[in-house]
């Protein structure tokens, strides 16, 4: 956090509040401020945490059911999730078919293989 943000931050403090005793204009800023980044960093993380697979109201974040998945049932599970949280629901869904209907071909090659079910 840079001292002219944290100044600017200050100066309108001053303008709202009086201080007098332990804290200071400057020291309250500070405060605020880093509380503020830590909720901004929390919010928007589109790395390791990103919304559209974040948000959902049970709490569970998308990738600790797909980690426990084939790559295509995976995926499908992911495109599904995101669906209305990010871009175009249509499209998700339809990238969801596809890795449903590649896991299907692969099933149907092992079971016509012998391999069981699949």
């Amino acid at each position: 956090m840079t001292d002219a943000r944290i100044e600017a931050a200050a100066r309108v403090l001053e303008g709202m509040f009086h201080f007098s005793g332990i804290y200071s204009a400057k020291d309250v800023a500070s405060k605020m401020l880093e509380g503020i980044d830590k909720i901004e960093t929390k919010q928007h993380d589109p790395i390791n945490h990103p919304s559209h697979y974040t948000t959902h109201p049970s709490g569970i974040e998308c990738i600790q059911i797909t980690e426990h998945m084939g790559f295509n049932l995976g995926n499908a599970i992911k495109y599904i999730w995101r669906a209305d949280l990010k871009g175009n629901a249509l499209e998700d869904l339809e990238k969801a078919a596809w890795y449903i209907q590649r896991e299907l071909q692969k099933r149907r090659s092992i079971a016509a293989e012998g391999g069981g079910n699949g």
